[in-house]
Parts: structure tokens; sequence; C-alpha cells
């Protein structure tokens, strides 16, 4: 596998259905050789990353234990939804970039054929999700995001 670069003995390697030639943009790789790749591997298709903050600073601990003792398992109970991680923000930033909104994020990996038929099932079973009362509802928001390339690892 060549490396994508080399730097000081640390090297960063680039599968091989992502090599382009020197011509090549980024719209151009390779999809068919990435995806029978893919076949077989644990790598999700997609990914639903949600952006959220507790009502407040006091309830951190209840909105904690909510998201990770109800919500984390009636999300992984729809199809399609096979992992999830959820992350806080830390204090070590880069510098000169602005702070995010939202102190917390989860990370829900898709693995299905049919993304939009996962992503509308979940939607409609919403009404029947228990979503506390620790979860500031107004300043959330999600996005799903499609897999463009293989998870790439250092070497």
């Amino acid at each position: 596998m060549p490396h994508l670069y080399e730097n000081a003995g640390d090297s960063l390697q680039m599968p091989d259905c992502l090599l382009l030639t020197p011509k090549m943009t980024r719209n151009q790789f390779p999809e068919t050789d990435c995806d029978a790749q893919r076949e077989g591997s644990d790598v999700p298709k997609a990914a639903l990353i949600v952006y959220t903050n507790p009502i407040s600073t006091e309830r951190d601990d209840d909105y904690n234990r909510w998201y990770d003792e109800i919500h984390l398992p009636e999300i992984l109970a729809a199809d399609g939804f096979v992992a999830a991680s959820r992350y806080r923000i830390s204090d070590a930033q880069v510098g000169g970039m602005a702070a995010p909104d939202h102190r917390y994020v989860a990370v829900y990996e898709v693995d299905t054929d049919d993304l939009q038929g996962a992503l509308d099932t979940l939607l409609r079973s919403a009404a029947d999700l228990d979503m506390g009362d620790s979860v500031d509802q107004s300043t959330a928001s999600a996005a799903l995001w499609e897999e463009i390339t293989p998870r790439v690892a250092s070497a």
C-alpha cells in the first residue's frame, strides 16, 4: 500500500482503491474498487451525526445518564443503526477557529443499502422515543453523512 505522505518516519497508508493518477481529482476516485474492498468489512455506509446540549450545565449528569442508558439503546434498536459513540468537546482545541455551539456529539453508524429508509423509519418512531427532559431540543441538529472513502489508518 503506497504512502499518502511521509514525515520524519511517520506515514499514513492510502488504500489501493484510492490511488489517484497525477491528473485525477477527488471526484474521480475509483469507487467500484473501493466498494468491492468494502464488501464484508466492518465499515458502516454512513454516520448520523447528532449535535446536542443539555438544557443547563446543572443537568449534565441527568443528560448523560439519559443519553447512555435510554436514548442510545432506543436508536440502536432501529434497523440499520449498528453502533454508536458519544463525544464531549475537549478543552484542547485548534486555535483561531470558532468554537462549536454544541458540547456533545453522538455518532451513529448506519449500515444498510437503504439509508433514506432507515432514517425515515427512525423519524417515524420519534414519537415513541423517550426524549427525556434534560436535552435542549431547540438547539439540537443532525445530519446523515455518507461514506466516500474507506477508513484510512496510520501504519
